[in-house]
């Protein structure tokens, strides 16, 4: 199955009070609302569907796609567990990427720091599988990994 084709759970963030429209939105433009909590509803479909919502949703703020779910509990085990997600596979030959976080982990006092362990897992797993790291830094105008 290609990382195009496969379905996953996606979250439109928004504001606080807006998932009823945000899910009447979602809704019209014949996607199943799955749940809804404060600030994001919760919805499935596959990467290109998150593009579409991406370009079509106007009352969300961030649509994410869960390429996987897991805890970690330390740094280290929060590097081993993003090395095994087949990052070449979402981030091209010539990519760029940046990496974005909300943690909250009493071993993680700054996200900053668990931006880096997450972007060293997904550049050391890259260049392990290519022979080279793709470019990283502060643009989120390409592939944007947010770490929850």
């Amino acid at each position: 199955m290609s990382f195009w084709t496969k379905r996953s759970k996606i979250v439109i963030t928004c504001a606080k009070g807006v998932p009823p429209f945000l899910k009447e939105e979602i809704s019209s433009l014949g996607f199943a609302v799955r749940s809804a909590g404060m600030a994001e509803v919760e919805t499935e479909g596959t990467l290109e569907d998150t593009f579409r919502l991406s370009l079509l949703i106007r009352t969300g703020q961030r649509v994410l796609f869960l390429l996987e779910s897991f805890t970690a509990k330390t740094p280290d085990e929060l590097y081993k567990r993003t090395s095994r997600i087949g990052w070449e596979d979402y981030i091209p030959e010539d990519g760029y990427c940046s990496v974005t976080s909300s943690v909250s982990n009493p071993t993680s006092k700054d996200s900053r720091f668990a931006n880096v362990k997450c972007k060293d897992a997904v550049v050391d797993r890259i260049k392990d599988k290519r022979g080279r790291r793709p470019d990283t830094g502060p643009e989120r105008d390409r592939v944007v990994i947010h770490l929850h």
